[in-house]
């Protein structure tokens, strides 16, 4: 799909230039990447959300991971601490 009508460049080349990257980038720096500058900006909201995205998987299978290694009562306390507002940073694990 075309994410950019102005500068001409799809969602895989997109998505090629932010898994590249050492860390979430900038918009003029993800533009850089792809050879191009901002223009209109109509393509700005499409290339925010797929950085989510991205972002969104990287960061579930760390939160997944995390899970693994703490026992049902860790994770209770985690989930009845943060219903109340505690911060489930502040629980030490037992």
């Amino acid at each position: 799909m075309i994410v950019c009508s102005c500068n001409v460049f799809s969602d895989h080349q997109l998505r090629s230039t932010l898994a590249k990257a050492p860390q979430r980038q900038r918009m003029s720096q993800i533009y850089n990447g792809l050879g191009s500058n901002a223009k209109c900006g109509r393509c700005a909201h499409t290339i925010k959300r797929i950085m989510e995205e991205i972002s969104n998987r990287v960061i579930s299978p760390v939160i997944a991971s995390a899970n693994l290694h703490t026992g049902p009562q860790q994770q209770e306390l985690a989930s009845v601490s943060t219903k109340k507002g505690a911060p489930a940073g502040l629980l030490q694990e037992f």
